[in-house]
């Protein structure tokens, strides 16, 4: 393999050359150039990537509940976990069984916080033990304050119902917030609402929404 020096190069490795010689060293290597691999460019005219099959599924879910008038929100993904944990075939469920089983179903109580995974945290039980380490003997005192009772800690919310695993997570919508506001975001910076209204596409180096952004093809909302 050819490896192309200039010539400030070639005197940097005879001057190393030497100075490993006079010390006994062994002499170093000249290391190749770093090569930079071209980028990619997208063809504008590609065609867009179709959208999964969960994708089309939650898509018809919401459609049957719009046609019913009943109102959707974030948690219309987990009624749809829901119906594929009873039976994964998605064209099996037609608009009359979703509306039978959305009839019987109960929302779960779940803030949106939990949903956005924002309680990250777990919960500390006050009865809990406390580390060997710090478990130091103390002298008795003559007088022990009293000390109040424990507040039993509140119970973690349960958590959300687990999504498709293989959706792409560049078009998997979590809920967001943005200047007080409530929406749902992808990973490409698609932003819609939490009726699944089209927003437009968010601007992380401008930090702003861009709603003239154009709705991209592969993205059903409806």
């Amino acid at each position: 393999m050819l490896v192309s020096m200039t010539v400030a190069d070639l005197d940097s490795l005879l001057q190393r050359a030497v100075a490993a010689a006079l010390s006994g060293k062994a002499v170093p290597s000249a290391s190749a150039p770093s090569i930079k691999k071209a980028k990619k460019e997208k063809d504008p005219d590609a065609p867009k990537k179709e959208p999964n099959d969960w994708i089309k599924f939650t898509s018809s879910v919401r459609a049957a509940l719009k046609a019913a008038k009943i109102t959707t929100g974030v948690e219309v993904t987990q009624f749809c976990g829901m119906l594929k944990a009873k039976n994964a075939d998605y064209s099996s469920w037609t608009s009359e069984l979703i509306l039978a089983e959305h009839t019987s179903w109960k929302r779960p109580e779940v803030s949106k916080q939990a949903l956005a995974g924002k309680n990250k945290s777990p919960s500390v039980s006050p009865s809990s033990p406390a580390p060997a380490e710090e478990k130091k003997e103390k002298k008795p005192k003559a007088k022990k304050a009293e000390v109040p009772a424990p507040v039993a800690a509140p119970a973690p919310p349960p958590p959300a119902a687990e999504e498709e695993d293989d959706e792409d997570p560049e078009t998997k919508f979590v809920p967001w917030t943005f200047k007080k506001a409530s929406y749902l975001k992808n990973g490409r910076g698609d932003v819609i609402s939490e009726e699944f209204d089209w927003i437009g596409r968010f601007d992380e180096k401008a930090g702003k929404i861009d709603r003239a952004f154009p709705q991209p093809a592969d993205l059903e909302t409806e």
